[in-house]
């Protein structure tokens, strides 16, 4: 956990090869505990040592996009990722699938994510291409990941 912003905590998480996956927004109540002295981190621990030594951690250089973020509240977060037509996830609490999109407008109580292109790009067979997500049923946002930033520039190119 790098932040904590209101209801939320910002993390930096990490592929299973021990680089930088991104920076993800999770709801506090959803989470349980956060270990961070077992073995399991230890192992992993060492995998990023071994990447950061080598330079390979942040290939992406993902950490510089997060930086650019203003993470003071979700709604200057959902600004930016909006003003800068940024592709992000999001898990809402009363959805069964990850949503993935552009925001095409939002207000300080929700945000209308637009999924017709990465519906289309994925094949992913999806009635529901524009959706309003309430600010308030939002358990995770991906920020900055490998995923949505590879994405975007797939979508620049296009």
């Amino acid at each position: 956990m790098i932040a904590k912003i209101g209801k939320f905590y910002i993390f930096k998480t990490i592929t299973e090869y021990g680089d930088l996956d991104g920076y993800v927004l999770y709801r506090k109540y959803g989470i349980e505990k956060i270990k961070t002295a077992d073995n399991y981190t230890k192992v992993f621990n060492n995998y990023i040592n071994l990447l950061q030594n080598d330079n390979h951690f942040d290939n992406l250089d993902l950490e510089n996009l997060y930086n650019k973020i203003p993470t003071g509240s979700i709604n200057s977060i959902v600004r930016y990722c909006y003003d800068h037509n940024l592709v992000v996830t999001i898990d809402d609490f009363y959805c069964d699938c990850l949503l993935t999109g552009t925001i095409k407008s939002f207000n300080r109580q929700e945000l209308v994510l637009d999924q017709e292109e990465y519906c289309k790009d994925y094949d992913v067979n999806n009635d529901e291409k524009i959706v309003t997500v309430k600010l308030n049923n939002i358990s995770g946002f991906d920020l900055v990941t490998q995923k949505t930033y590879l994405y975007q520039q797939y979508l620049r190119q296009k």
